[in-house]
């Protein structure tokens, strides 16, 4: 499996068009499901195992943050596209510190109002 090099990950004015203002549905690298809406004034609902946390979201320089109210910790991503309506969000940490640890996604997600075009969940 080859690295994603910096330059395939989407830049703050992609996010905004494909990312922001939709409703997500994926799955996690394990397989497990989740969905997510990212409102345009970066206010954020994550669904999980039936709850629903609210949360927001931050975008800077192609790094794309969700965190959360309670129990739940937020990350930082990097977004990569792979199809049509399919994005493979990897650990922003890990994204820049260098080939190796770009390899494998974190999660795949797509936009709920279309047809998602990921293949079956990466099994680690």
């Amino acid at each position: 499996m080859a690295a994603v090099m910096a330059a395939d990950f989407l830049d703050d004015a992609e996010i905004k068009r494909d990312v922001v203002g939709s409703d997500f549905a994926g799955h996690y690298a394990d397989g497990r499901p989740w969905q997510e809406h990212y409102h345009v004034d970066e206010k954020l609902v994550y669904t999980e195992a039936g709850r629903s946390v609210d949360g927001y979201w931050t975008l800077k320089e192609g790094m794309f943050c969700t965190l959360y109210r309670g129990a739940l910790s937020g990350g930082c991503w990097r977004l990569k596209r792979i199809g049509t309506n399919c994005f493979e969000f990897y650990d922003a940490g890990a994204a820049d510190r260098g080939a190796a640890a770009r390899r494998l996604w974190t999660a795949r997600g797509w936009r709920k109002e279309m047809a998602p075009t990921c293949g079956a969940p990466q099994i680690s």
